[in-house]
C-alpha cells in the first residue's frame, strides 16, 4: 500500500466524511472507523523505505499493543459496548498510525496533497455554509446523526458546520486553510490569490465563532515573528502585505454581508457578546488546561478510552456523563498513570518537531511553524481525543510536518513507496 494512496484517503475523510455522514446517517460509524483502518493497513503492511522507520514502527506498535490491551481489560472486566472500545481505539490509535505515514514517505511529499485538498474544500465550503447560514434550510437545521435541532445562535441563525458535524471541525478546518493561503500567497496569480482571500474573509465571518479569530490571531502573529526573527529562508512570506491583503478582504467580505445580510452579522455579534460576558475566558483556557490535576488519583485504571466522548455516548447502553475538557476526559477515561503520559506525550510532541526542525536542513521552516500554529489550541486543550474530524486534523497536520523535517540524506532501505 503506498503512502500517497492512504494520505490521500485521509485528507478526503476528513475534509468530506462530516458531510458523508450526515447524507449517509446509516454509514455513520463505517465513516468514522474508515480513517483509523486506512492509517492502520498502511502501518501494517507498508514496507519500511527507510531504517528509521521501521525502529518508530516497534514503537508505535508497542503504543498500539498497550492502548488495545487497556480497551481489552475494560471490556472484560467492565463490560462495557464494543463499539465504545473500538472508538477508544481509533481515538487514541489514530496518532500511532497517521505518525508513520510522515515518517515512513519521501520528504515533502505530503504537502501538495494537502495544498491542493484544501483549495479544493474551500469554495465547497463556502457555498454549503452559505446555504446553511444565509439559506437557513430546514434540511441543516436537523441533524441526522442524533435527531435533534442544529446548533444555532441569537435569531435562530444556524452555527456554519460546512462539510463537517460540528463547528470545531469547521475551526480546525479554517485555521489550516489560512496557513495553506499565506504559503501559496506569493506563487499565485494575484487574480487567484484575491479570490482566496475573499473566500476566506466570507468563511470567517459567516462562522459566528470565537475559535476562528483566536487561531487566525494566532497565525498573524506567528508570521510577524517569523519575519521579525528573519526565519525567511525562501522569502516567500511578506508579512506586512499578507496580513494588509487578508484584513482587506475580511473587510470587503464585511461590508457586503452587512449590506445585504446584516442579520447575520448581528446574530454572530450578539452570540460572541453574550459567551464572553457570561464567562471568563482566561479562567475557562486555564481550566482546560490545568483542570484535569484534580481528578488525579480517582481511578488508577479509568473509565475505558472514549467512555467521555459525545461519539461514544451516542453509542452506549448505559450513557455516562459527557465530559467537555478534553484533558480532563483523558485523565476520566485513561486513569492517573496512563492519562498523564498521553497529555505529556501530547504536550510534548510540538516540542519534538521544534527540535527536529532547528536540527533539519528543510526549506519549510516558516510554513511548519505557522501550521503548528494553526494547530495551537487544540493540541492543548482541543479535543484532539474527543472529536474525530478534530483528530484526523492534529494528526495529519503533525505527520506533515514530521514529513517537511525528515532528513534528505536517510539512506533508503527499499524502492521509493510513495
Amino acid at each position: 500500500m503506498k503512502s500517497r494512496f492512504a494520505w490521500e484517503g485521509l485528507l478526503f475523510l476528513w475534509l468530506y466524511s462530516g458531510i458523508l455522514r450526515n447524507l449517509l446517517p446509516q454509514l455513520n460509524y463505517v465513516l468514522y472507523l474508515l480513517p483509523f483502518l486506512i492509517a492502520f493497513t498502511y502501518f501494517l503492511v507498508a514496507r519500511s523505505i527507510f531504517k528509521s522507520a521501521e525502529t518508530i514502527r516497534v514503537f508505535l506498535l508497542l503504543f498500539l499493543i498497550l492502548i488495545f490491551t487497556f480497551q481489552a481489560m475494560h471490556y472484560l472486566f467492565r463490560s462495557i459496548d464494543l463499539k465504545v472500545i473500538f472508538t477508544g481505539l481509533i481515538l487514541y490509535g489514530m496518532a500511532a498510525t497517521i505518525i508513520f505515514i510522515g515518517f515512513n514517505s519521501e520528504p515533502c511529499k505530503l504537502l501538495q496533497p494537502l495544498i491542493r485538498s484544501i483549495e479544493i474544500a474551500i469554495p465547497i465550503n463556502l457555498v454549503l455554509v452559505a446555504l446553511q447560514v444565509i439559506g437557513n434550510l430546514e434540511f441543516f437545521r436537523i441533524s441526522p446523526l442524533t435527531g435533534g435541532e442544529a446548533m444555532t445562535t441569537d435569531g435562530n441563525v444556524l452555527r456554519a458546520l460546512g462539510t463537517f458535524t460540528h463547528p470545531t471541525g469547521y475551526a480546525t478546518f479554517l485555521s489550516v486553510a489560512s496557513v495553506v493561503v499565506i504559503y501559496q500567497f506569493e506563487s499565485e496569480t494575484k487574480m487567484k490569490r484575491s479570490i482566496n482571500l475573499f473566500q476566506l474573509g466570507f468563511l470567517y465571518l459567516l462562522s459566528g465563532s470565537r475559535t476562528v479569530f483566536i487561531n487566525l490571531a494566532l497565525i498573524i502573529l506567528t508570521l510577524v515573528y517569523l519575519k521579525r526573527r528573519s526565519l525567511r529562508e525562501q522569502g516567500r512570506l511578506g508579512a506586512s502585505r499578507i496580513v494588509v491583503s487578508m484584513i482587506t478582504a475580511l473587510g470587503l467580505a464585511f461590508v457586503m454581508l452587512r449590506y445585504r445580510f446584516n442579520w447575520v452579522l448581528e446574530s454572530f455579534a450578539n452570540r460572541i457578546s453574550t459567551a464572553s460576558t457570561q464567562e471568563n475566558s482566561v479562567k475557562r483556557i486555564l481550566n482546560q488546561s490545568f483542570g484535569w490535576y484534580k481528578d488525579i488519583g480517582e481511578s488508577l485504571w479509568g473509565q475505558g478510552l472514549s467512555s467521555y466522548s459525545t461519539v461514544s455516548i451516542g453509542f452506549a447502553k448505559d450513557r455516562s456523563a459527557w465530559i467537555e475538557d478534553d484533558l480532563t476526559k483523558i485523565v476520566a477515561e485513561a486513569g492517573s498513570i496512563l492519562g498523564i503520559a498521553i497529555i505529556v506525550l501530547r504536550w510534548g510532541m510540538p516540542l519534538v518537531i521544534h527540535v527536529r526542525v532547528k536540527n533539519s536542513r528543510t526549506e519549510k521552516k516558516d510554513f511548519i511553524y505557522l501550521l503548528l500554529s494553526a494547530c495551537f489550541s487544540n493540541l492543548t486543550v482541543g479535543a484532539m481525543m474527543g472529536q474525530g474530524s478534530v483528530s484526523l486534523q492534529v494528526w495529519i497536520c503533525l505527520s506533515l510536518c514530521i514529513n517537511l523535517t525528515s532528513n534528505t540524506s536517510r539512506k533508503q532501505k527499499g524502492l521509493d513507496s510513495t
